[in-house]
């Protein structure tokens, strides 16, 4: 009987085994805003299968290192759960993973803007300011601004928020010499994580102006007999809105208010306000107050004041000699300076009051009195602004005097 020959069939190579993923692909705990991943193996030889997840898991296929990667986004402090459905190779059953993962939670504040509006100057006002941790773990805060800002004070600057607790913080804000709007922001800070709240505020200037400054110092005569001397200066509503002036007085008695404005001022209006100081007032040191009372909301109350020296003067000669100097241009200041010397032929000092220009086409700059000595000349420094021909009002300190003028010439 004949052999038949051999026949060796070929050698067939196996397909690797199937991974066998977990049944539950567990995340655990994940900062808010950044991502955590994890692997899961698969065959290289042939691409798995996976269908897809919901977000925030994601998958994708990595070939070099013949893995499924899973990731996941924490956006918040809740739990997600989903589920991953796929083969790890092409010959290999279908298996379902269950992925499991968990926010760490964050500091947040209620409200990331605290507007105080318009504040009065010297007006104080509060807000407040829940801060919240929906971490699992207690949090150390401290709060801090770049700079530091006077108007505002918060607290507290620092707390320990328990897991899932809340925290109210008091933001203060007090006007003081602050214009235009104040904003800063205050941050909130832990070991890993931050919060801004813009605190933002407009000081609200008061609606009352007075052209008075308080800080001037006049000379008053004393002739031994009763006269005046007049000052007027002017009130005006430099707000948006009427102004109720409701009451205007002088204190300590003594002075006379010759014009009192009371009533409404309108939006941009002025008004005078005239006072009559007695020139029989004891030799000596004065300090008038002038109070106003306003409905102002800012403001209410408000003033200025006048600070005089009473002194003995003999009264002016009648024949004051004025006689114009100096004259030179000065383009700095933006006019002519002129010196009007002043010549007292009398035995006796005499005091000018109340020089001025009606109109303010010119100026003075040696001051609104002026001593000359006895039997002396003083000059009166005028900046002519420009002016061609200036009228100069004064009044020589006698009893009975009237408002005398001279005519400024530059030309």
């Amino acid at each position: 009987m004949a052999c038949s020959p051999n026949v060796i069939d070929p050698q067939v190579t196996p397909p690797p085994p199937c991974p066998v993923w977990p049944a539950e692909l567990d995340f655990g705990e994940v900062e808010v805003g950044t991502s955590a991943a994890r692997d899961l193996p698969s065959h290289v030889i042939s691409s798995p299968s996976v269908a897809p997840v919901d977000p925030p898991f994601f998958f994708s296929l990595d070939g070099v290192r013949s893995t499924v990667r899973v990731t996941f986004t924490a956006t918040d402090a809740l739990l997600h759960l989903a589920e991953l459905r796929g083969a790890p190779g092409a010959s290999c059953p279908e298996q379902t993973v269950t992925l499991r993962a968990l926010g760490s939670g964050t500091l947040s504040a209620g409200q990331r803007l605290v507007d105080f509006g318009a504040i009065g100057r010297g007006e104080t006002r509060t807000r407040t300011v829940k801060v919240f941790n929906t971490r699992r773990t207690a949090v150390a805060v401290a709060l801090s601004t770049v700079d530091d800002v006077p108007w505002l004070v918060f607290s507290p600057i620092s707390f320990l928020l328990p897991p899932g607790g809340e925290q109210d913080v008091t933001f203060v804000a007090t006007t003081g010499n602050e214009t235009g709007q104040q904003t800063v922001g205050v941050r909130m800070t832990t070991a890993r994580d931050a919060v801004q709240v813009l605190v933002t505020m407009k000081p609200q200037l008061p609606r009352l102006s007075i052209s008075k400054s308080p800080d001037e110092s006049e000379w008053l005569p004393f002739f031994g007999v009763s006269d005046v001397v007049s000052r007027t200066f002017q009130i005006t509503n430099v707000g948006l809105a009427e102004l109720d002036v409701k009451s205007v007085d002088v204190f300590p008695e003594g002075p006379q208010l010759a014009s009192r404005p009371q009533g409404l001022l309108a939006p941009g209006a002025s008004a005078p306000v005239t006072i009559f100081f007695d020139t029989n007032t004891p030799v000596g040191s004065h300090i008038w107050n002038v109070r106003f009372i306003t409905d102002d909301p800012t403001q209410p109350d408000a003033g200025t004041r006048y600070q005089f020296d009473s002194r003995a003067f003999a009264p002016c000669d009648p024949g004051l000699v004025f006689e114009r100097t100096v004259s030179r241009p000065t383009p700095a200041i933006g006019g002519v300076l002129i010196d009007l010397d002043v010549t007292n032929s009398t035995n006796g000092d005499c005091l000018i009051d109340d020089i001025h220009f009606d109109p303010p086409t010119a100026s003075v700059i040696s001051g609104k009195q002026l001593i000359i000595p006895a039997n002396n000349t003083r000059p009166i420094r005028i900046n002519a602004n420009g002016a061609e021909r200036s009228l100069l009002f004064f009044r020589p300190m006698r009893p009975g005097s009237n408002y005398e003028r001279v005519v400024i010439d530059t030309r």
